[in-house]
């Protein structure tokens, strides 16, 4: 097995400085015509994780109701991770469409 190489062996440390900060921050320029459709993408991104939160919670549910044998819980629990899905693949969908178009706009 080959070993690994330091990251400080690769590539020159840069200070942090004010100068560096000012040239980052005049990127941001660049986004301003775009903020609000990048701020509404940063909502879906939000809701996105959330929705990547909730799946454990109610997988965690579905093996309680499994052990306590609560039959009638179970189809509530599995329409419950199918909604779940369902919103989770609509808020992906307008945040990688959201961010695309940003990315694409800002650096033509």
């Amino acid at each position: 097995m080959a070993a690994r190489k330091k990251a400080s062996d690769d590539t020159p440390k840069v200070k942090v400085s004010k100068e560096s900060l000012k040239k980052a921050f005049r990127l941001y320029g660049f986004l301003k015509p775009y903020k609000y459709k990048f701020l509404i993408g940063m909502i879906f991104l939000f809701l996105t994780s959330a929705t990547a939160l909730v799946f454990p919670i109610l997988m965690g549910k579905l093996v309680d109701a499994a052990n306590e044998e609560l039959i009638q819980n179970i189809d509530k629990i599995g329409i419950s991770l199918l909604a779940l899905f369902t919103a989770q693949a609509i808020f992906s969908y307008f945040r990688v469409a959201l961010f695309v178009d940003v990315t694409e706009n800002t650096l033509a």
